[in-house]
């Protein structure tokens, strides 16, 4: 049964076979982007704007639903993407996220057959456990991810705000509400007074 194994700091000799692998097997590359709303695609994706498939802005990556927002492309490959990506920064230095791009996805099927999380040094592969060992082999730690499965991204999933800042706020509507039904009783007992008597 297939499921999402771990690789903690690949080399990047390891990295580009995995990313190598993938890519020859995949149909789509996700890629993640800070900026969560861009006016136009990355640089580097311009010549490829006709292979955009989606874009969106989403809370749920990594498997989960996370405090910030990403934007993400989805693109269809061909040949000339594919030898963009082979050739480019991303190929070499996964773990060092350029200006562009974040993080990588490599689907097939729309299953992400490898994905990173760059910042942490962590490839994730979809695999079964036999077909595991050409890169045991190569001396790659790999580690079940259990506790993840797809989809890793979810479109439109929006940020909790979670904040200090945003506590703090809510707590000064509150005192604030409070304040104004006090002063509405004491106004309303008045007023009734003024009535009765």
């Amino acid at each position: 049964m297939k499921r999402y194994f771990f690789i903690e700091n690949p080399s990047s000799e390891q990295w580009r076979q995995l990313f190598t692998w993938a890519l020859t097997r995949a149909h789509q590359v996700e890629l993640a982007v800070a900026d969560s709303n861009p006016k136009a695609p990355p640089k580097p994706l311009h010549p490829f704007e006709n292979r955009i498939i989606d874009v969106f802005t989403t809370c749920y990556y990594w498997g989960n639903r996370q405090g910030k927002p990403k934007r993400f492309y989805r693109l269809a490959l061909d040949e000339s993407l594919r030898d963009f990506l082979l050739t480019s920064s991303l190929s070499a230095n996964w773990a060092l996220p350029s200006s562009e791009f974040e993080d990588i996805a490599l689907y097939r099927d729309d299953i992400p057959i490898l994905w990173t999380i760059a910042h942490h040094h962590m490839v994730f592969l979809w695999s079964e456990e036999g077909a595991l060992a050409p890169w045991r082999a190569q001396n790659m730690r790999i580690s079940p991810a259990d506790d993840i499965a797809p989809p890793i991204v979810r479109k439109d999933v929006f940020c909790q705000r979670s904040s200090v800042v945003d506590k703090i706020m809510l707590l000064i509507v509150i005192l604030i509400g409070l304040s104004f039904c006090g002063m509405a009783y004491y106004m309303i007992a008045a007023l009734f007074t003024a009535i009765g008597g």
